[in-house]
Parts: C-alpha cells; structure tokens; sequence
C-alpha cells in the first residue's frame, strides 16, 4: 500500500541524499532532505481548521518540526531513515556555513 511505498521512497532518497553528500553537492543535500522530512510529519499537514476548539494533546512540536502524534506513527526503521536525514543535514549546513552552520546543526 502506500505506506509501503512511501517507505521505499524515502529509503530511496536516503540514499540519494548520501550520495550528494559525498559528491559535495551540500545545496542539494539539504534541499531533498527538507522534503523526505516532510513526508514523515503526518501530523503537520496544514488542517489546522479541522482541528479548531480541539485540544492540542500531542500536536505540539517536539523535535525539528514533528510533533508527539508524528513519532507515535512512526516504524522503527523510518525512525532510523529519519535520524540520518537529520545527521547528513546537520553535516551538510556544517559544510555549507562552517561555525555557523554547527549552531544551525543543533537546532534541528
């Protein structure tokens, strides 16, 4: 189903965005793991009307834009996709903006 190939495709871009790092392509590298990123946040898909009068329980932010919701959806090995995209993000803004990208890397 879909969250089968939605999988696939991240795991996919995974190892794109390695290999852009290794090539020395840092531009790239943040840019296509800002957008797999996205796809994990389940939770942050802009309908925010829905949710109106709503309690906010687990749709708080608690870590580089995913909320509670969006980790308790989550499989441990899109966890794992997940926490390598945030390393080769955190190295490639290091690349990209030297000291000030280290200060960047740790916000994420």
């Amino acid at each position: 189903g879909d969250d089968a190939d939605g999988r696939s495709s991240a795991a996919v871009a995974v190892r794109m965005a390695e290999m852009y790092s290794r090539i020395g392509r840092v531009e790239e590298t943040v840019q296509l793991v800002d957008e797999t990123l996205g796809v994990f946040r389940k939770g942050n898909n802009g309908n925010h009307i829905g949710n109106l009068g709503l309690q906010n329980e687990g749709r708080q932010e608690v870590a580089s834009g995913f909320t509670t919701n969006d980790l308790k959806a989550l499989e441990g090995d899109e966890l794992q996709m997940i926490i390598q995209l945030l390393r080769l993000k955190g190295n490639a803004l290091i690349k990209l903006k030297g000291s000030e990208g280290f200060a960047m890397s740790a916000k994420l």
